[in-house]
């Protein structure tokens, strides 16, 4: 027995948005991926750049600070049915998710979406913003258990149907908290899907941390590399290192080290710019 599968996640920051267009368009590597397959992905809404443009050009002016930015559907079906079917047959049912996720939360809402037919089972990616009257309102797109109930319901009645799917047993039946039910490889495949996107956040998260520290510093890429060679070779200096550099700093007149630094940092300016 086959199901259909979907799964959607809030995104509360611009680095999560990020973290989850690079995955779909392939610029952040995927462990998982057959690159043998990957001609048969598609991605609608451009590189992560292109993404990111249209996002802030859509991001209302005032907003909570808590408030959902984008959400990430995830739509699959359970491995049995997908990876015994024709590339054809998986291009229809990865068309199918497309269509019905831009009918359901709106064209002019969709950041980007990418159908993946490289992973060990394919599925679509879909991000969109949850606007409503030009502001952020993930509540009338996603709130309630009744709503995501309905979601579920609409999803196998529009698309899972149609390809001999069943539905996941409802949450009146099971009395479980779960939104929809998946057999243990589809829950294995959502799992490690969760662990890569973690992984995945946490490196554009550090990297957003970084350039923000850059900036406000006013400090270059450049200018950073220097200071990390200057700590490695700092960390590497002998006793008779450290008399020479206690010398040079007497005779330079600079009352601390981080004096004589800055005074270095400026004479090596000097001789790049006279270089120039």
């Amino acid at each position: 027995m086959a199901f259909g599968i979907l799964r959607i996640e809030k995104l509360k920051s611009a680095a999560a948005i990020v973290g989850r267009v690079k995955h779909n368009t392939r610029e952040t590597a995927t462990a998982q991926v057959d690159s043998r397959r990957t001609h048969f992905n598609a991605v609608l809404g451009g590189s992560s750049d292109e993404v990111m443009k249209n996002y802030h050009d859509l991001l209302p002016e005032k907003k909570r600070k808590d408030a959902v930015l984008a959400f990430e559907l995830v739509l699959t079906a359970s491995p049995e049915f997908l990876n015994s079917a024709s590339v054809d047959d998986q291009k229809k049912f990865a068309k199918a998710c497309s269509e019905w996720a831009k009918e359901k939360f709106g064209k002019e809402n969709l950041l980007s979406m990418a159908a993946h037919m490289d992973e060990s089972t394919p599925h679509v990616h879909a991000v969109f913003m949850p606007l409503k009257d030009g502001r952020l309102n993930a509540k009338h797109w996603l709130g309630g258990p009744e709503k995501m109930k309905n979601l579920q319901d609409d999803f196998f009645q529009n698309v899972c149907h149609q390809f001999g799917l069943e539905r996941g047993v409802s949450r009146e039946v099971t009395k479980s908290r779960h939104v929809h039910f998946v057999k243990g490889a589809a829950a294995a495949f959502d799992e490690k899907e969760k662990l890569l996107r973690e992984r995945e956040n946490k490196i554009e998260e550090a990297k957003e941390s970084v350039k923000k520290i850059a900036d406000n510093l006013k400090i270059s890429p450049a200018e950073i590399q220097a200071l990390k060679n200057y700590r490695a070779n700092w960390e590497k200096t002998t006793a008779a290192g450290l008399k020479v550099i206690a010398r040079d700093i007497e005779q330079s007149g600079c009352a601390t080290v981080g004096e004589y630094s800055q005074l270095r940092e400026n004479q090596r300016r000097q001789t790049q710019n006279r270089k120039l």
